[in-house]
């Protein structure tokens, strides 16, 4: 049971659960530097536990100037609503309770929880309502909850003057000098400019502080300026008492038009500082979040922040990161060579560990010269950033919460980074998963098939009446040889694209031949060849070639081979050399159906078999091909031949060499 006030009246109120009814809370507490603001805090956190909602943590920024014991006071209660787990919003505005409502508005907030501190007891002058009553007043449908706070009391007498904040000593002391100056210089004018003009000299002078001062100068300087006026000026001199009431009516309205003008001028300046503040933060955050976006790897992304914040904030920038083992990078990325210090991991890591600001302007470890904060996104944190200002300027509230705000775009940037260097990793797991089963499936059944013909004409062989038929005996062993030739060839293409796989392939180039080279090719392939008839162009034209004349014949017996696969027999391989811009161009052209201009571009990948193929083959040849002329340097590509089948075709540039009885054959 909790004690609120609403209307002026104490009420006991059980917070209702209100996922029963399927109604979604939101419960913003209004934080402000008062201690008792400490309080709201946690009472807000526990109605929100019950009630099973979210809660935020509302400040406004006035403009308005706060002293070194409250600005401490505001950043404690805005960390403690941080830890609590409540989103921390800080907005810029002049009219607290407008901006409470408004926002409340925009996020859809059900229950508004303001102090009772404020609330004016019965028995008081009213000559101003109070920020409790304004929120009230402006509230509409949405609930107020007004709680006791803890020792609030009326300790505070009631001002009139409340609202404006109080100015340093210098300001007024400021407002003091010069009119007392300007006063020194119209005595001096008077027999010029007669007693009437003087007014106007102090109002310009008026409207010119209000300009540079706070708004007490307001109060202060219309009532001095008249005073002095009365008393120096208007007739009877050294006096306050006015002879005329033409000076009567002067008098009432120099006061009037100076409490005025400096009134709305200095409420003019405050509104351009809160717009200003408002403008700044919303343009670092667009640029901020706007270049974050185009950056495309995670160097890029911190680089790119440390200079941000190192040149809004004027300080030094340290940034560890989250290592993919879960712990804190120790060495941070900063800009220059700036040394963080010993104790500076330690800091950074208590600040890591507790998800929470630590360091200089803290109460933890407040020795420490430089400032941390985490970078916190909703899955984990990133990392923790430390700030070092090049002076011992005040650290606000304001740029407590604009630093958050960017370590938290930074780490959600961050995090993005983190999740889909996650996923390519996944994506290689799996997909290595699915080649491995590719490759099981596919090498086990092309396995079998060369050992099965190889057994059966060995068992063949073993029968005495077939051993003795010399032709029988010549087609089984002829059958065994091709299914042994079968049964290398795959193994062979197992080990090369193994060895293009972890990067061990070497190469050996000798100058060479092409013709030979082609030869030697046909005579390894000759039995899947058939009696398939060949067509040479070019080939005994062609300089030597510099190429691993080995590695050269598997892939041109390879392309063979594939050709084999989808030319009839009746078909004819056409294979052609020429030189096109000191480039050596050699294709290979089969005489069968051709494929699908879809499946070309994967015609080059690993395991992969065009539809309508014919059995045998393990979708490796042309892949292992690819590798090793990339290997050389040259490109590989494959188009359809207009008149009927498949042109595949080998660039090898920088490889050609003059013709001196030097070459060696493969």
């Amino acid at each position: 049971m909790s004690a609120v006030t609403t209307n002026g009246k104490r009420i006991e109120a059980e917070p209702v659960n209100t996922r029963r009814f399927g109604l979604s809370e939101h419960l913003l507490v209004a934080v402000g530097p008062s201690p008792n603001s400490a309080y709201l805090v946690q009472w807000t956190k526990r109605m929100a536990e019950r009630m099973g909602s979210a809660w935020t943590a509302f400040h406004v920024e006035t403009g308005s100037r706060l002293s070194g014991a409250d600005m401490d006071s505001l950043r404690a209660n805005l960390d403690l609503a941080r830890r609590q787990g409540a989103e921390i919003i800080s907005v810029a505005a002049e009219d607290v309770a407008q901006a409470v409502i408004d926002y409340a508005r925009f996020r859809n907030v059900t229950q508004v929880i303001i102090g009772k501190s404020s609330f004016r007891p019965s028995g008081r002058i009213r000559l101003r309502r109070t920020l409790t009553e304004r929120i009230i007043e402006k509230s509409g449908d949405i609930d107020v909850l007004i709680v006791q706070e803890k020792d609030a009391g009326y300790k505070r007498r009631f001002s009139p003057f409340g609202r404006f904040a109080a100015a340093p000593l210098s300001h007024y002391l400021t407002a003091f000098g010069i009119i007392s100056a300007v006063t020194v210089l119209n005595l001096l004018a008077l027999p010029y400019i007669g007693y009437r003009s003087v007014s106007i000299i102090y109002l310009l002078t008026i409207t010119g502080l209000s300009f540079f001062l706070g708004r007490s100068v307001v109060i202060i300087a219309p009532a001095m300026s008249t005073l002095l006026w009365n008393f120096l000026f208007i007739p009877p001199r050294m006096t306050f008492t006015i002879g005329a009431l033409e000076d009567v009516l002067m008098f009432i309205t120099h006061f009037v038009t100076a409490f005025t003008i400096g009134y709305l001028t200095s409420k003019l300046k405050v509104s351009q500082n809160v717009l200003s503040i408002r403008e700044g933060k919303m343009t670092l955050l667009y640029t901020f979040s706007q270049s974050l976006s185009e950056k495309r790897t995670m160097s890029e992304s911190i680089e790119t922040s440390i200079d941000y914040i190192s040149r809004y904030f004027s300080s030094r920038v340290y940034l560890y990161l989250k290592q993919d083992s879960g712990g804190l990078d120790r060495s941070p990325k900063t800009s220059g060579e700036a040394d963080a210090g010993a104790k500076a991991y330690e800091y950074a890591l208590e600040c890591f560990d507790s998800v929470s600001p630590c360091g200089r302007f803290t109460a933890v470890h407040p020795e420490a010269r430089i400032h941390f904060v985490p970078l916190d996104s909703p899955g984990s944190v990133m990392g923790v950033i430390g700030i070092e200002p090049a002076n011992d300027h005040a650290w606000t509230s304001d740029q407590e919460e604009l630093l958050l705000t960017l370590g938290r775009n930074l780490a959600l940037s961050l995090e993005r980074e983190f999740l889909e260097r996650e996923r390519q990793k996944a994506m290689l797991v799996e997909e290595s998963e699915r080649l491995s089963k590719i490759l099981l499936s596919t090498v086990s059944h092309e396995l079998r098939t060369p050992l099965t013909a190889i057994k059966g004409s060995i068992t063949a062989l073993q029968d005495p009446v077939t051993a003795e038929d010399r032709q029988a005996r010549s087609a089984l062993i002829n059958e065994s040889v091709i299914a042994a030739d079968k049964l290398d060839n795959i193994v062979g293409n197992l080990l090369s694209m193994n060895r293009l796989e972890s990067g061990v392939l070497r190469l050996h180039r000798t100058w060479n031949s092409l013709d030979d080279l082609v030869g030697l090719a046909l005579k390894t392939v000759g039995n899947l060849l058939g009696e398939r008839p060949i067509c040479f162009t070019g080939l005994d034209e062609m300089p030597p070639v510099h190429v691993d004349a080995v590695l050269f014949i598997q892939v041109i017996s390879n392309i063979l081979q594939n050709a084999a696969i989808y030319t009839p027999a009746e078909g004819v391989i056409r294979i052609s050399a020429c030189i096109y811009d000191g480039c050596l161009e050699l294709s290979c052209r089969d005489s069968g159906p051709g494929v699908s201009k879809s499946e070309i571009p994967h015609l080059f990948d690993k395991f992969y078999r065009a539809n309508g193929s014919p059995p045998g083959g393990s979708g490796l040849g042309l892949a292992i091909c690819k590798g090793i002329v990339e290997a050389h340097g040259g490109h590989i590509r494959a188009e359809n031949v207009p008149a009927g089948g498949l042109d595949v075709r080998i660039g090898l540039p920088d490889c050609l060499g003059e013709f001196d009885g030097t070459a060696e054959s493969g």
